[in-house]
Order: structure tokens, then sequence, then C-alpha cells
């Protein structure tokens, strides 16, 4: 959940509840004290709403979106992940969250979140009669996670949260979808209902059954990426991950799906991704492996491009000169954030421009950077980018698209106002090149040195070792 440190959830002006709101601490099944917020509503519904924070813990945002929720009835309380490590008193903006993060466990949130909802259940919490759990980023996956682990539910929402991944990466690459019209999130119902199995502790039958009920269930069209985007394109997975919980709960209660769902009679294989072999039982956990650090905040087949236009500014190159600008990509490029899927110079919203090389070219020459401001409304309707982003023209070149995605190359030619001309080609994007890169991105984001020396020496320590470490 990527926000301003001081963004605050909109109010809502036709609001008439009003609330009542309190930091107040809670105590967890483990006896473990926790920092929590309560937003109490004049008027409740009944409903009662956990929200579950990104991974920074309980901050000021979520405090305002739990008042927000109290404005329209239901009573919320925010809770804290982190009273174990750094106790219940509010923190500043600079509160080194990884280096308690790392020493949370599924027990230690599921403790939280278990007490935040008997709080809610209380007398004392409003005795609410129906439960939701409501959680962003990290707090999306919990959520999610706690239609398994927390009994009496009504509901769980997740926003970019979901619950399972290796899957969905090996699929993807043994049965790619993009080009028959399906959307990624076709391969992530098959994660995604893997992941609730086990955290359901689902036998191989029902875990297979809830595997083939949310793969039947969810092959997403590709339309959610391309042409002008939707705010779906951000909710496309959790929805996919809402639909898998729901297939979890049922094999767990005995409904089964169809066991041919990959290679039956007008199965995934037959009707969208053509034959393939994947032995899962020769499969490892090290799918992680296979993806990459991005340097910048932008889609990751724009990486290589915003290097090379960023090497051009180094060397002199201003947006006062430009009359135009080629670009040679690879095909998934063009098919993705190219012409390849619509209109990509027809730029109003953050979901648009990252999702534009036009944009994310222009932005990058005009910036010298591509950072989440590069995204913020003012800037991306500004004249000076509109303008400059009408001059790219975006072109497919078979020879990067033949050595993709082994490289992700780019080749990049300016034509200025006076006639000049220069050119600049990229084989491959290589990510953050040095320790010292990592690091400076580490630390903008909130690392600590403590936490950057022990990263060093990950691979030496055993498990025992890191956790006295941490």
């Amino acid at each position: 959940m990527c926000f301003d440190t001081d963004s605050r959830p909109p109010v809502d002006a036709d609001s008439s509840t009003g609330t009542g709101s309190e930091r107040f601490v809670l105590t967890a099944g483990d006896g473990a004290r926790l920092a929590a917020f309560a937003a109490r509503p004049r008027r409740p519904t009944g409903i009662g709403v956990v929200v579950l924070p990104d991974a920074r813990g309980l901050h000021r945002f979520y405090e305002g979106l739990a008042d927000r929720l109290a404005d329209n009835g239901h009573t919320a309380v925010a809770i804290d992940y982190f009273g174990r490590t750094a106790g219940v008193e509010e923190r500043s903006e600079d509160f080194p969250y990884l280096e308690h993060l790392f020493r949370t466990t599924r027990a230690t949130f599921q403790a939280d979140i278990a007490a935040a909802a008997g709080h809610l259940r209380s007398p004392n919490g409003g005795s609410c009669r129906s439960l939701l759990t409501l959680g962003f980023c990290l707090g999306g996956r919990l959520s999610f996670l706690a239609a398994a682990t927390e009994p009496g539910l009504a509901g769980v929402i997740g926003f970019y949260g979901f619950p399972g991944m290796g899957g969905q990466l090996r699929l993807s690459q043994v049965a790619p979808v993009r080009a028959k019209g399906f959307d990624h999130s076709t391969q992530g119902a098959y994660a995604a209902s893997a992941g609730v199995a086990r955290a359901l502790g689902l036998d191989a039958d029902k875990t297979a059954n809830a595997i083939a009920i949310c793969g039947t269930a969810f092959n997403a069209l590709r339309v959610t990426r391309t042409g002008s985007l939707s705010n779906w394109k951000a909710l496309a997975y959790p929805n996919v991950a809402f639909g898998a919980i729901h297939a979890g709960f049922l094999a767990r209660l005995g409904v089964t799906g169809p066991m041919e769902v990959l290679e039956g009679n007008k199965g995934f294989m037959e009707a969208i991704a053509g034959r393939f072999e994947l032995d899962w039982s020769q499969e490892d956990l090290e799918a992680v492996q296979l993806t990459m650090i991005k340097r910048y905040n932008a889609e990751g087949h724009a990486q290589s491009t915003i290097d090379a236009v960023l090497e051009l500014r180094r060397d002199g190159l201003r947006a006062e000169e430009v009359e135009r600008i080629d670009l040679q990509v690879f095909d998934v490029s063009y098919e993705i954030i190219g012409p390849g899927a619509g209109d990509k110079k027809k730029v109003r919203t953050k979901e648009e421009a990252d999702h534009s090389l036009p944009y994310l070219v222009a932005s990058a020459l005009l910036d010298g950077e591509m950072t989440p401001a590069q995204y913020a409304e003012d800037r991306v309707n500004r004249e000076d980018v509109q303008a400059l982003l009408q001059k790219v023209e975006v072109h497919e070149a078979a020879e990067l698209s033949k050595v993709f995605p082994e490289h992700q190359g780019v080749r990049i030619e300016i034509r200025r106002r006076d006639g000049r001309r220069s050119a600049l080609a990229r084989p491959d994007y290589q990510g953050p090149s040095s320790w010292q890169e990592l690091e400076a991105k580490f630390t903008a984001l909130g690392g600590r040195p403590k936490l950057v020396d022990l990263i060093q020496r990950l691979d030496e320590l055993p498990v025992s070792a890191l956790a006295r470490e941490l």
C-alpha cells in the first residue's frame, strides 16, 4: 500500500454519524500487548471491522481509515503488529519497521487479529454482531488468511495482497495466456487456491478440489490491462484471492471440482493455454529467483528503457530540444505498455501512467527520476509531460523479441528540433548493479544500518543465529 506519509483517507462530506475514537492497548492470547486504535460510531450498524495495516504497522493513515469507517456506522479497530518487540507507544515516521517485521510470525499475526476480533465482539468494543477484516498489502494477505484462522468472520477484504505466488510463476512460464486474451491472474487462481488450501490444512484430495474449483471459475480477461485502465487493474488479483478462499472453504466442506481442469476436455489447456508439461514433483521453492529487482517505480518491462532515457539526460539531452523519440522494444513490452495494449498516449491516471511507455519516457526525461512523485495526479496531467509523450513512438523489434526474456533490450533514437540525431542501445536490463545501489534503495524505503549488515551475511547465518541477530 503506497502513500505519502502525510496522506489521509478522504473525508465523506455527507457523513452525519460522527465518531468517537481513541488509541488503546489490546492483550493477545499469548499475553503480548499491542497498540490499537478504535473508532466508534454514534449510530452503529452492528458491523465491526478489523483494519490490518501494511508492513509499517499502526500508521496514522489507518487510524484515519478507522474513523472513516465509523463515519459510515461501522465500529473499527486498527491494530499494530510490533508490540512484542517495539512496545505500544506512538512512533515517528522513521520507525524502523523492517527490523521488527522480520521478528513476527504467522502465529503472532493470528493472535493479534484474534485479540481485535474479540474486542469488537465484547461489550466494551461495541458488541458487534458481524465482523470483517480489511487489509492492505501485507495486511491484505493477512486478511485473506484470516478466513482460515479466525472463526465466525462474515467476510474478508484485501487490497494488494495474495495468498500464494510460486505456482503462478512456473505456470506462467510454461503456459502463457496473455496472447490468448487472458490476464495473468488466471494462473494466479491456481497459486492462490493452493496457498489457501495450505492455510486451511486441507488434505491432498480437498486441496486438489479447491484448486480445480478456483482454476475453473477465474479465467480473467486481459482487457483489465489494455486500453483505458481502470481501478480494476489493482483489484483483479484480490478478487481471485477472494475466490480462492471461497473455493478452499467449499472444498473443506466436501464440494468437489473438475479434476481434469488442466488437461481435460475443454479444460485450461484445450480452451486457453495449449498443451504443456510441468512435473510439480520436480519443482522446488526457488521461483523467487526468477523475479527481478526493479530499479525504478514503473512497470517491469520498462526498466531498461528508463535506464537509457536517464543516461541520455545525463549526457545533456533536454526535453525542450526533442522533436521525436523512437523506441525499439521487445514484443512483451510493446504488448503490455506500448501500442499493442491500445492508445498509450491517452494518460490521465496513475494506472494509465504506469502502463504507458510514452509517459514513462517523457516523465523520466523531464524529471530525471521515476518515483511515486511521477504518478501524482497533477504531475500526470501537467502540460509539459502531456505534450512530450505525444512525441514518443514505440515499435516492436523482432531481434529484441527473439532474445526475451533472457534479455530485455531497447534502442532509442532521438531527433532534435535543430536536426541533430542521437541514439542509444541497451542490450539488457541488469537491475541495481552494485551493493551500494541496493543499499541506497533499501535505506530510502526505511531500512536500518543493522539490517544492511545482516543482509550482507544472510547466506552465512543459520536460522537460529539469524533470530538472535534480529
